[in-house]
């Protein structure tokens, strides 16, 4: 193989590891992401399954390992109505290995989805609810 095959091959494997999560990029691993009812000083309440009732906002918990994280990068936060872009927002990453933060928005029967991806564009995380 030649050293310039070589040097592509390694350049490409660069680009690719730097998208994943955990990697040089972004420094944070992901531990614990899920919809739940309520917030309660950065804990989640009830773990909400693929469907839920009777709940007037939802929340995004997320928990992930940040012990290596630079301080200055973020994430970003993307909620989906019913297949549409509801809203969106940045969320500045803190240097902790049990870093918390949750999104929120309020209940409205219909499908749900969230997207989290990391500065590059790459999706690290997505979940579905419907509520009722």
């Amino acid at each position: 193989m030649s050293r310039l095959w070589l040097s592509v091959v390694i350049a490409a494997l660069g680009l690719v590891s730097s998208s994943l999560p955990g990697s040089a990029a972004n420094d944070c691993v992901p531990k614990d992401i899920f919809f739940t009812d309520r917030i309660d000083l950065r804990n989640p309440g009830q773990h909400l399954g693929a469907k839920a009732a009777g709940i007037e906002k939802l929340y995004l918990y997320v928990a992930m390992d940040c012990a290596h994280a630079d301080e200055n990068e973020q994430f970003g936060v993307r909620w989906f109505f019913n297949g549409k872009v509801l809203q969106t927002q940045a969320i500045p990453l803190g240097v902790s290995p049990n870093w918390r933060t949750f999104s929120y928005a309020t209940a409205r029967s219909g499908r749900w989805r969230v997207e989290l991806s990391w500065a590059s564009g790459s999706v690290f995380a997505a979940q579905e609810i419907q509520i009722e």
